[in-house]
């Protein structure tokens, strides 16, 4: 699982991909930080379709750069 702390944003053309779905969850570590956690789902032409296959960790300096 990889955890964001910056931001870079870029302009990029990126090609249509296909839909997943995705859920949003607050997570606290030991040391009390929070993180905005997204996990998604295969696609429905993986060996498992509907269970997570990718997360994905914020932290509070990286949602703020989302708005």
């Amino acid at each position: 699982m990889a955890i964001v702390r910056n931001i870079k944003r870029l302009t990029k053309n990126h090609g249509i991909q296909k839909e997943v779905e995705c859920f949003a969850s607050d997570s606290i570590d030991k040391q009390g930080k929070r993180y905005l956690q997204l996990d998604t789902t295969g696609s429905p032409t993986k060996e498992k379709p509907g269970t997570i296959d990718q997360s994905i960790r914020f932290d509070e300096q990286a949602v703020s750069q989302l708005k």
